[in-house]
């Protein structure tokens, strides 16, 4: 890097319909979760392609997003930890209640899903 350093914007992308609150990548696809209570999919090889799918994730706002194990995570604020198939957005298991408020950080390591809320942090075995 040299200083002073610049960032040029190549590309953005339109299509939520409201705040996006989080975003993961996976190999060429990027994540992104909104407001609207849908989770997109992105090709970030080829930039002109754009949304690739969109999917209804929550009922309300979906939160965050974060991919562990071959597997997309997302939290809304309808409470739901939901877990999705990267390649089709299929839901695969979905937690009610997960914690007694929104989701504030969610992370994949080699071994759980753990996410945190109002003074708790919950690990979930996928």
């Amino acid at each position: 890097w040299q200083m002073p350093f610049t960032l040029k914007c190549i590309g953005t992308f339109r299509g939520h319909k409201g705040t996006i609150w989080s975003l993961a990548i996976y190999g060429d696809r990027l994540f992104s979760s909104s407001s609207d209570g849908t989770v997109k999919v992105w090709d970030v090889a080829d930039l002109r392609r754009g949304c690739l799918k969109t999917v209804v994730a929550h009922k309300e706002a979906t939160m965050l997003l974060a991919v562990g194990q071959g597997i997309l995570y997302s939290t809304g604020t309808d409470l739901t930890l939901r877990s999705w198939t990267l390649d089709s957005l299929g839901e695969l298991a979905k937690v009610e209640n997960a914690h007694d408020g929104i989701v504030s950080a969610m992370i994949c390591t080699k071994e759980y899903v753990v996410t945190s809320s109002f003074a708790s942090i919950k690990f979930w075995d996928p």
